[in-house]
């Protein structure tokens, strides 16, 4: 039976040009019909660099691989397998059903993103997991300096999407981070790559000289039942620092390749 899961991952790649950073995902196919993701090649040729999210990929996630397989379960075991169809077939039946369930998991999750930003206009299906964030931001979000941000280290050679620099109530100047979970038993799970994730993007907002960074902040809103957002404040985050530049390291050192 062939390979039935791929491996590879997507990749998002930044340019710095005039100052300003600007994603770099797609490039024109060979043949010139529509576009193709970039790929490290490409980057090497313009000086692009890798996300974040890129960069926090060479370190294996447990808790992702597990949910992943959990879908794989799932569909098979829900799947019916139709007479006399053959195994290798039903095999990949099963995992396009598993993949369409995760594709919907992260539609869900990146409209939601979306449907949170100011001004934003939210689908029915999203106002009841909406008005409790909107309403969670109207009391603990003081000022916003800034929401769905290209930012980046044009020295150490990464970029990537902030989701909001603002004032929060609790810590002052903070950079924030939303993810959609399916919350159980009222115990969202926060994970450390996620404050090293902040922690890269922290970095690329010094507010003095010397300087000093905002708080990192995850907020978790539940993808199963709509209520107010969970937070989670995370502290020491020069240890987050370290760990990311080590990440950073790694990347470099796998791809052989340091813009």
């Amino acid at each position: 039976m062939s390979q039935l899961v791929s491996t590879d991952r997507p990749s998002h790649w930044y340019r710095h040009e005039n100052g300003t950073w600007l994603p770099f995902y797609e490039i024109q196919s060979a043949n010139g019909h529509g576009l193709r993701p970039v790929t490290l090649r490409d980057a090497r040729k313009v000086s692009a660099v890798p996300s974040v999210t890129n960069v926090l990929n060479v370190v294996a996630k447990p808790g992702l691989e597990s949910w992943k397989a959990t879908q794989y379960i799932e569909a098979a075991l829900t799947l019916p397998k139709r007479p006399d169809e053959p195994l290798d077939e039903y095999a990949r039946r099963v995992v396009e059903d598993a993949e369409q369930r995760s594709a919907k998991a992260r539609d869900f999750g990146s409209r939601l993103h979306k449907a949170i930003e100011p001004g934003a206009a939210v689908d029915p299906d999203l106002e009841p997991f909406v008005a409790p964030v909107r309403a969670w931001m109207a009391k603990n979000i003081l000022d916003v300096h800034g929401s769905e941000l290209t930012v980046g280290n044009q020295q150490l050679g990464y970029a990537g999407r902030l989701d909001l620099d603002c004032n929060y109530v609790e810590t002052g100047r903070a950079v924030i981070d939303f993810k959609t979970q399916a919350v159980k038993n009222d115990k969202p799970a926060f994970y450390r790559e996620w404050a090293r994730q902040l922690a890269a993007y922290q970095r690329t907002i010094p507010l003095a000289n010397p300087p000093y960074f905002p708080a990192i902040v995850s907020v978790v809103i539940d993808s199963v039942t709509p209520r107010a957002p969970f937070v989670h404040i995370w502290e020491n985050s020069e240890q987050h620092w370290r760990m990311f530049c080590l990440c950073l390291e790694l990347w470099q050192d796998e791809k052989d390749y340091r813009p």
